[in-house]
């Protein structure tokens, strides 16, 4: 059986092994409960922008990859893709789901051979039955959908006499002919396990393992970034919460810790070794997070379709094409700290070993570069990030923890730059014996991408997302798995870029996009289905502008049900 399932299924039962009497720390739950939308499948959605597709085009084939039910499995769908023959340059997927019983949320990645082109999760079923959908364009693939390749979609679950239910999926893929395409990579390089050809998954599961490969850059490159997926789970799962190492059993009157390793996490891009950029994991709560009831029918922010951060590694580009293979690894740290000498780095030492990732090199063509290349490294100013941790507590009483962080680094050659500046902030407090745990968080990156060789690539992005999340916890009865959880929580995610010519994994478009979205919610939630008295109130807002087209969405549920829709 793969880590893959194992960890999954330890981070389901996570929430009844943590603390105490009780603690607070966030967890995911199952959900059972009845549907509050009577007479058929509750439909549960993300709110995003809409997918523009046409009605009619040249080429315009519809291809079913996959129908699939994912039962008790620990092993991924697979099947044989052969491009359509018709001349096509968009390619849009449909993705359908229904479930019914009870289950946790569950992780799903697509791959083409050995790339991964979209992770997602699940929505949680209810007793009566629920039905989920996202459409994805995954144009700037296109590279991969022009060769035959093995798709691979995996999505591992558990089903026993207490978890029944099953992911019935479908999936299919639009290809068409547009007459003003985006632009799109003449070759795409995974940064990955590579397992593809074996029809296996090719994530690495970080830090536990090394996430390095080899791979050769052409000398027609004048462009090449690279988009990163990172994904904590299990103890990881909501890292922003967690506590120091030495702080974990502070709250264990129970005799069991809390997840620790601190609340930052950076992860990192190195090439031959140097770190050529860096990203910082953007929270997303999936349908089983915190308190299900929040999340039904409106799912959280990117739970179904979760964003890659990018970074521009042009100015690598004279030294890349010399001809010769070049490692490229991605690596999670966080903060460590050592109480020797009082001081704090960052590295793997504190964090538990479940994060899923892997990445891609996106490289672009064009004509041949006059001179003569040295082949040299970029020049890179590059400083240590500066670290500061105040924590004041009380054993099995209160913790107060107040982290910030500040980076920054620029990257230059005759091919371009790349300067990007990072700030973060964290400030976790736990009262009452751990009963109550209040998180503040936000992070802003700024990044500016110049590329002298293809200067259409250029491009300028900001982007943040502050968050506060309250729980309480109360244990039901002595000996009881059961406890009642009240939540509130209150995230938002804003993006403004200037836009490249192609399909951005982070923007989700081609050209400048501006995006707000605030969800808001409080809910009252149970596990013991015989004395459930469930209550949840969210609101979600969503402001999209891309290239002057704006789409406006407001929504209100309470207690599982759509009240409003704007």
């Amino acid at each position: 059986m793969r880590i893959y399932q194992l960890c999954a299924l330890s981070a389901a039962l996570v929430v009844f092994l943590w603390a105490g009497d009780a603690s607070a720390t966030p967890g995911r739950f199952a959900s059972d409960v009845g549907s509050a939308q009577k007479g058929g499948l509750q439909n549960v959605f993300q709110l995003s922008a809409p997918v523009i597709e046409p009605l009619e085009a040249e080429c315009n084939r519809r291809v079913t990859l996959m129908e699939h039910t994912f039962g008790n499995t620990n092993e991924p769908f697979k099947t044989q893709f052969t491009p359509p023959d018709c001349h096509f340059n968009r390619v849009v997927i449909h993705f359908n789901g229904t479930s019914k019983g009870k289950q946790f949320d569950r992780l799903g990645i697509m791959y083409l051979g050995s790339t991964e082109v979209w992770r997602t999760s699940t929505a949680e079923p209810t007793s009566d039955g629920i039905k989920f959908s996202y459409d994805k364009d995954l144009t700037a693939y296109l590279s991969l959908w022009k060769e035959t390749q093995t798709f691979i979609f995996d999505l591992p679950n558990v089903v026993d006499k207490t978890y029944t239910g099953e992911y019935h999926t479908s999936l299919t893929a639009h290809f068409w002919y547009d007459s003003h395409p985006p632009e799109v990579a003449d070759k795409i390089l995974p940064i990955s396990r590579e397992l593809g050809q074996q029809g296996n998954p090719s994530v690495f599961h970080l830090p536990y393992q090394r996430g390095m490969v080899y791979h050769h850059i052409s000398k027609k490159a004048v462009h090449a970034h690279v988009s990163i997926a990172a994904t904590g789970q299990q103890d990881e799962e909501f890292w922003y919460t967690n506590v120091f190492n030495q702080f974990k059993d502070d709250f264990g009157s129970n005799g069991r810790s809390l997840p620790a390793g601190g609340p930052f996490r950076e992860v990192q891009l190195l090439i031959d070794g140097y770190l050529a950029g860096v990203v910082w994991p953007m929270p997303v709560i999936f349908t089983g997070g915190i308190a299900p009831n929040l999340w039904r029918p409106t799912v959280g922010i990117d739970a179904f379709d979760m964003r890659e951060q990018e970074i521009d590694i042009t100015p690598w580009l004279p030294y890349l094409t010399d001809g010769k293979s070049h490692t490229f690894e991605m690596r999670v740290v966080g903060i460590t700290q050592d109480m020797e000498t009082n001081s704090t780095y960052l590295g793997t030492d504190d964090i538990a070993h479940y994060w899923l990732g892997s990445a891609k090199i996106f490289v672009f063509y064009g004509k041949t570069k006059k001179g003569k290349s040295h082949y040299e490294r970029p020049k890179m100013l590059t400083n240590e990030p500066k670290i500061h941790v105040q924590v004041s507590h009380s054993k099995n009483s209160s913790m107060h923890a107040k982290v910030q962080v500040t980076r920054s680094m620029n990257i230059s050659s005759a091919a371009g730059t790349w300067h990007q500046t990072l700030v973060y902030s964290n400030e976790n407090e736990l009262s009452s014996d751990g009963a109550v745990q209040t998180t503040n968080q936000n992070f802003h990156t700024t990044t500016t991408a110049k590329n002298m060789y293809a200067p259409k690539f250029n491009e300028q992005k900001e982007y943040g997302m502050p968050l506060s999340l309250k729980t309480t916890t109360k244990k039901l009865g002595r000996g009881s798995d059961h406890i009642n959880v009240h939540a509130d929580v209150d995230y938002t995610l804003s993006v403004d870029a200037s836009g490249r010519p192609d399909v951005s994994a982070f923007s989700l478009a081609s050209g400048a996009v501006s995006l707000t979205q605030r969800v808001t919610g409080t809910s009252k939630f149970s596990n013991d289905m015989e004395n459930n008295s469930d209550v949840s109130d969210t609101h979600q807002f969503l402001h999209h502008s891309w290239n002057g087209r704006i789409y406006k969405r407001d929504t209100s549920t309470k207690n599982s049900q759509l009240v409003s829709s704007t």
